[in-house]
Parts: structure tokens; C-alpha cells; sequence
């Protein structure tokens, strides 16, 4: 059950950066992405609700832990979907996949110090086999698109980090919180995001004016974007009931990665070469060494 909640959450994640990609030419600063972010909030959180009330015995009762779980899901998400916003428009759709494949390390070390997961041999293989795929994958993407500044390494380290700590805080509320509703969870999650991004955008938005109504033009994607980010982050929650760490967030970036690369070269245009097709086939091989072996 675990692996069809991380194909669900996989492809759904896929579409978002599709959206995500058409939707990022509208925006001209900051404040639009969070602009734009604020409005995809407001979608998972209805969806949310409506999750919370479709399932039996349903209630929006929250604890202390989850409370604090849900806040530090909703600081790091709000932090991860603007800039994810920025990195798609500054530069290539796989690029930004190799960078959140680099966040995975957080889960993964935090997990095995607060919860005792081991990470198995293989586990480890295959993350290193993982390590020369994103190589060879950045490579490709240097001839691509040309090297990099400074500033946009920065932000793709920045939205890897946030990616890495928003999972982790899905594995902790599934630790501490055995018998509680990712639904519950998720609702929370996106209510406090849209909370954090609303008065951060009250504070800027004077600051960085542009025609907002154009906007209009990608509802559509966005909202599609917002469902599908509900459905990408809920399902890679009930996947944390049965996966460890170690092997969860490896598959889930090492197939977006894929899918993501195989997206970006027939929809996106971004022509794949042979270093590109190669790190393809090598991040699949890790991916059949951390689950299979």
C-alpha cells in the first residue's frame, strides 16, 4: 500500500511542477510567487477540510504535538513553495529536481537520530549511486542552460532544505502521532502556511507593485497546482505509516526525478543529450538497489 501512496503523491507532485512551470512567466517578484502561493493554500486547505470531513469520526481536534508538528510543516512549506516558484522561473525544471534530491538527507539523518530507523546497507548504495545520477543530471543541465550564479545556487540550496525539512516534519507527525488523520494534518498544515505567507505578503506587497490581474490568465494552473500539491503532500504522509525514511524519500525524489526529466523533455522542450538520458538510467538503477535488493 505504502508504494501506490507514493505513485499517487509522485505523479500528482509531477503535474504541480508542469502547472507550476507554465505558471512561473507571471511572475515578476517575490510578492507575486507568494501571491500566487497564498491562492494554492487556500485550495489545499479546502480540499483539506473537506478530507477531514469525509472521514469517519471526523474532527479538527489538534493536540499540542500536532499543533507544533503542523507549524513547523507550514513554516517550511511556505518557505519551499515561493522559492520553488523562483527557482522554476530562474532556471531549468531538473535542475531544481537535483537540488530536492539533496534535501532528502534531512528526513533521512533526522529520522534515524529522533526515531531509530536504521538505514541499511543498500539504502546507502543506492543514495550514493542517487549522488551520480543528480552529477551527471547537473552536468547536463550546465550545457543546457549555461553555469549558474551564486545567488541561484543559493535559492535551489534553500528550496532542497526547505523540501527536506517540510518531509520530515510528515515523518514526525506519523511518529508521534500514530493514531491521528494525515487528513487533519495536511488541513493544518496549509491553514498556518496560508497564515505565514499572508502577513509576509502584507509587508512586501507595497514594496513590490505589479499588475496582479494578470494573474487571472493562470488560474486555472493554479488551482490544479494547489490540488495537486494537497494530494502530493497527504499521500506522501500515509506512505510515512509504512516506509521508513531511508528508503521513502529517496524513492519519491528518484522517481520525481525521472518523471520530472521525462516531463521536461517531450511538454517543456528541454532537449534531453546523452549525459542527461545516462543519469536517467543511473538514478532508476539506485532506485532498484534501495527498494529491491
Amino acid at each position: 500500500m505504502g508504494y501506490l501512496y507514493v505513485l499517487i503523491s509522485v505523479l500528482s507532485g509531477t503535474t504541480k511542477g508542469y502547472c507550476g512551470k507554465k505558471t512561473s512567466g507571471f511572475m515578476k517578484n517575490p510578492a507575486d510567487g507568494i501571491f500566487i502561493s497564498m491562492i494554492r493554500m487556500i485550495v489545499c486547505t479546502l480540499i483539506g477540510g473537506l478530507f477531514v470531513l469525509m472521514g469517519s469520526g471526523a474532527s479538527f481536534g489538534l493536540n499540542m504535538g500536532m499543533f507544533l508538528t503542523a507549524l513547523m510543516s507550514a513554516a517550511a512549506t511556505s518557505c519551499f513553495v515561493v522559492s520553488w516558484l523562483m527557482c522554476v522561473k530562474n532556471g531549468s525544471y531538473m535542475m531544481l529536481d537535483i537540488f530536492l534530491m539533496l534535501g532528502v538527507v534531512i528526513p533521512i539523518a533526522a529520522s534515524s537520530i529522533m526515531f531509530g530507523e536504521k538505514i541499511r546497507l543498500n539504502q546507502v548504495c543506492g543514495i550514493l549511486i542517487l549522488a551520480v545520477a543528480v552529477y551527471l543530471l547537473c552536468g547536463y543541465n550546465i550545457r543546457l542552460k549555461g553555469k549558474m550564479t551564486f545567488k541561484s545556487v543559493l535559492l535551489l540550496i534553500f528550496c532542497g532544505a526547505m523540501n527536506g525539512f517540510a518531509d520530515l516534519s510528515q515523518k514526525m507527525f506519523v511518529k508521534m502521532n500514530a493514531n491521528a488523520s494525515a487528513a487533519v494534518f495536511n488541513f493544518y498544515t496549509y491553514l498556518f502556511s496560508f497564515i505565514i505567507l499572508a502577513v509576509v505578503f502584507a509587508f512586501i506587497s507595497k514594496q513590490q507593485t505589479s499588475k496582479r490581474k494578470d494573474i487571472g490568465k493562470i488560474t486555472g494552473y493554479i488551482i490544479v497546482m494547489g490540488i495537486c500539491l494537497f494530494l502530493n503532500s497527504y499521500f506522501k504522509t500515509l506512505a510515512a505509516h509504512y516506509i521508513d525514511a531511508a528508503q521513502l524519500y529517496p524513492l519519491c525524489q528518484g522517481l520525481s526525478l525521472i518523471f520530472s526529466s521525462l516531463m521536461a523533455t517531450f511538454l517543456l522542450k528541454e532537449k534531453l543529450d546523452f549525459r542527461g538520458a545516462v543519469g536517467i538510467a543511473v538514478a532508476f538503477g539506485a532506485l532498484l538497489v534501495i527498494n529491491l535488493l
